[in-house]
């Protein structure tokens, strides 16, 4: 753990004293007409540090904004540099980190501009501190080293001892112990020269929690225990507060359990007292530690509770664009809490946990209807997207009841507006992104929406976490039970597994089949017993992180020398599924007549002879058969599929593969619409997509970083040329962003198939983590996903996906059973061939 020692740099209210002020104003006090003359904006300035100092940061924002809309009339670059820092540091007081690094940036680029060097090398250091209490350690590092290097060349001493000891400081977190000993080694004489007993404090403090780290217990506790005396002469409580809490996890890695409660007891209060809340929640989770290892699981549980609900509340004040590094960041407690109620044998509240201590995933935006927060301006403007969104329902009924192209572009326009007023409240507003997360309510209404017959696996790496084992948590889900069992893994050995596996089998390499069976005596073996007595229609897997990069239907049982697939249909779903499980299957828009005319309309059609004897008197009640006949898939016009094949028919885009596949499917649905070449558009997929229940867009994707290159001119990647932008798809005319997917109306949507290349792999939009293409797909409305997971065989995609279809509107058979069948069909070849095509969502 590392303290807090803020350095001896000027702070605002120094550097807003009148008389440091005073060389950069000089004769300029004149009051210009409906202005502030400078020697007003200094008494501004000077306000704006009060209330700063009295902790009134609104108020004091307020004041410094006055400052520099004065400053910019009166074009007076410094002053206006000085009130940008004080707006900086106080957003970073209420938690706006965002703010404060746009207010940080624009300073900069003030005193890079007029070449003040010191306070350049201030902004540096106040930038990277933001990024550092983010999580973004890269970032903070990048600005400290920057402004070490000026605060050397302009000998600013206790500036440069400060940056030292942060500079150490991200190391020791980083974990790399020998530059945070350098750094951390660096900064001690310089403090002792300047005097510095706070500083020196933390400094030793420091380098003891990195002995402490390394095994040096002895050393630890010299270095805490030369620090713990000053820190109690200068009052600094938070610096007592860190070394009483080192000295307790030195005390605890020496098995000294009754030691390490007495100084962890004792910090508490100290950082409570002084609202330290990020090591309130480690202080509590270490006691959570003591009381587990010393079987007192009831209090253990309640601490790490605490803990963990104090993160939460820290990542729920932050915005979106900072949540994952966060909670990766702060992962520890949640993992040792999660494995220790498994132990417990807790598994509804260890599933919980292992659910909501995650990523920010998916922006529902139904979860904004109605929706009530505390802050007024992002409730007016939560209450404005009501109104939008009613206005876009209302339009989307008018378009369901009555189509017309113009219609179309009208909602169409109306959706991608209220789509990005929504990305917008998310990326503003904390309250509002809050609203996103997973919480216990998401996890229960998943489980109560599961289909009957449906089993779901989600396997969870409890791994890399101290005085924890790794092992994997393989949680079994039905609608009515949940259970969960732990197997020990190698962590290091088993994601090379997961890394060599996906290898192998985009490579073809036969050397997969040993891995396949590692993977599935460690994934699937354990529950197998369970899986098989809960007797599943079908097996759906919720995958999360590394196991998301291979599908699970190719894991291989080396006792029978099957595939799981073999064993049962497999999909795989969300941890927000529950809408698309939870939506009723739409009856036909095109079945718009009332079932007392069935018998006429069969007598019309000649069929109805063959029936007549299955009605009983009256003819009110259909007899299965008659059900079977009157709303069959080509009946009702249900597998209408809008289709997209080869849009660029020219090398290297060149798919003949996939246009096979529509023509199989306008054979098996002849009312389907499909669009090829030069008329297979981006505007026509726009306009279609929300009147079909079925979309096949049989096309090239892309989804790596850097954007995709295809055909010979590949070959050199360090010259290689670019001919697909990352996380797009391509139409006749041009790219589609795979985020815009979200602003389509798809409500009536039964399945998205993607025949393309890598389209269910993780992307990053616009710095957005998507977990996976179905999250984007499910926001949009859609019920469920089919997309491949590497750049598939053109060829065996045709003639898997071909089957499929068939399947489905022949023989009647459910998604998730086509699929099954279809990729059985072709399961004599090497899994590169027939696996790579997985269905997301929605099984039935």
């Amino acid at each position: 753990m590392t303290g807090r020692w803020v350095s001896s740099l000027l702070t605002v209210s120094l550097l807003l004293g009148m008389g440091s002020l005073s060389p950069w104003v000089g004769a300029q006090t004149v009051v210009v007409q409906g202005r502030l003359s400078a020697r007003e904006v200094r008494e501004l300035l000077q306000q704006g540090t009060q209330q700063t100092q009295q902790g009134q940061p609104v108020q004091a924002i307020e004041t410094f904004e006055r400052v520099v809309e004065a400053a910019r009339q009166l074009q007076h670059r410094d002053l206006e540099g000085v009130a940008l820092s004080g707006i900086g540091r106080n957003y970073g007081r209420i938690g706006q980190k965002q703010k404060a690094l746009e207010f940080y940036k624009q300073e900069l680029i003030i005193w890079q501009e007029t070449n003040n060097r010191s306070w350049e090398a201030t902004t540096l250091y106040e930038i990277g501190r933001v990024y550092d209490a983010l999580g973004n350690r890269t970032q903070a590092l990048d600005y400290y080293h920057q402004a070490l290097l000026i605060r050397r060349e302009v000998g600013d001493r206790p500036g440069e001892a400060s940056t030292l000891y942060k500079i150490g400081s991200v190391y020791h977190v980083l974990g790399k112990w020998a530059e945070a000993l350098d750094y951390f080694n660096q900064a001690l004489p310089i403090l002792r020269e300047l005097g510095n007993r706070s500083g020196e404090a933390s400094t030793l403090n420091n380098i003891g929690a990195v002995y402490n780290a390394l095994g040096n217990r002895t050393e630890a506790l010299d270095y805490f225990n030369q620090a713990l005396p000053i820190q109690r002469e200068v009052g600094d409580r938070a610096g007592e507060a860190t070394t009483l809490t080192n000295i307790g996890l030195v005390y605890y890695a020496l098995g000294s359990y009754r030691q390490a409660l007495n100084y962890f007891n004792q910090a508490l209060p100290i950082l409570r007292a002084v609202a330290d809340r990020p090591e309130e929640a480690n202080t509590l989770s270490n006691l959570a530690a003591v009381y587990r290892d010393t079987n007192q699981p009831e209090k253990a549980i309640t601490h790490w509770e605490d803990s963990l609900n104090i993160l939460l509340s820290l990542r729920g004040e932050l915005q979106k664009e900072f949540r994952e590094t966060f909670l990766k960041t702060n992962r520890g407690p949640a993992v040792a809490f999660v494995d220790f109620l498994i132990d417990q044998n807790q598994p509804q509240r260890a599933f919980e946990w292992a659910n909501r201590f995650t990523t920010y995933e998916l922006a529902d935006y139904n979860r904004l209807i109605g929706v009530r927060v505390a802050n007024p301006e992002a409730q007016a403007a939560l209450d404005d997207w009501n109104d939008q969104s009613q206005q876009l329902q209302a339009l989307r009924q008018q378009l369901q009841d009555n189509f017309s192209p113009a219609l179309a572009d009208q909602m169409r326009d109306l959706e991608a507006q209220v789509s990005q007023q929504a990305e917008t409240l998310a990326a503003t507003y904390p309250e509002v992104a809050e609203l996103f997360e997973i919480q216990p309510e998401d996890l229960s209404q998943l489980q109560a929406s599961l289909p009957p017959g449906t089993v779901v696996l989600q396997p969870v790496l409890l791994t890399n976490i101290q005085n924890v084992p790794s092992t994997i948590a393989l949680f079994l889900l039905s609608r009515d039970r949940l259970s969960v069992q732990k197997v020990p893994i190698d962590a290091d050995e088993f994601n090379n597994w997961v890394t060599d596996y996906r290898q192998m089998l985009q490579s073809r390499n036969s050397g997969y089949r040993r891995v396949s069976a590692s993977l599935y005596d460690h994934l699937i073996r354990p529950v197998a017993a369970d899986i098989e007595a809960l007797n599943p229609q079908q097996l759906a897997i919720i995958a999360t992180g590394s196991l998301r990069q291979f599908p699970f239907e190719t894991l291989r049982d080396s006792q029978t020398d099957s595939f799981l697939l073999q064993q049962y249909p497999i999909h795989y779903l969300t941890r927000l599924s529950s809408r698309s499980l939870l939506a009723n299957p739409s009856p036909s828009r095109f079945l718009t007549f009332p079932l007392w005319t069935i018998p006429l309309l069969l007598g019309l059609l000649g069929i109805g002879t063959t029936v007549k004897h299955h009605w009983k008197l009256g003819g009110t009640l259909l007899t299965l058969a008659l059900l079977t006949a009157t709303l069959s898939p080509r009946f009702s016009g249900g597998y209408r599929v809008l289709g997209f094949a080869n849009p660029q028919p020219e090398d290297p885009f060149n798919l003949p593969g996939t246009e096979a596949e529509v023509d199989a499917i306008l054979r098996l649905a002849p009312e389907s619409e499909i669009y090829r070449h030069q008329k297979a558009t981006l505007e026509q997929f726009k306009r279609q997509s929300p009147r079909h229940r079925y979309l096949h867009l049989a096309t090239h994707g892309c989804f790596q970083q850097l954007g995709c290159c295809l055909g010979e001119t590949c070959a050199d990647d360090e010259q290689r040329e670019i001919h697909m932008n990352p996380n797009t798809l391509l139409f006749a005319d041009g790219e589609y962003p795979l985020a815009d997917a979200a602003l389509l109306g798809l409500q009536d949507t039964q399945l998205v198939a993607l025949t393309a290349c890598q389209t269910a792999l993780q992307t990053n939009i616009d710095g957005d983590a998507i977990m996976g293409m179905a999250y984007i797909w499910e926001r949009a409305g859609a019920r469920a996903l089919m997309a491949t997971l590497w750049n598939v065989d053109d060829a065996a995609t045709e003639a898997v996906t071909t089957e499929f279809y068939r399947l489905m509107m022949e023989e009647g058979l459910t998604k998730v059973e086509a699929l099954r069948q279809a990729k059985l069909s072709q399961s004599h070849r090497h899994p590169f061939f027939w696996s790579p095509l997985v269905l997301i969502g929605d099984p039935r």
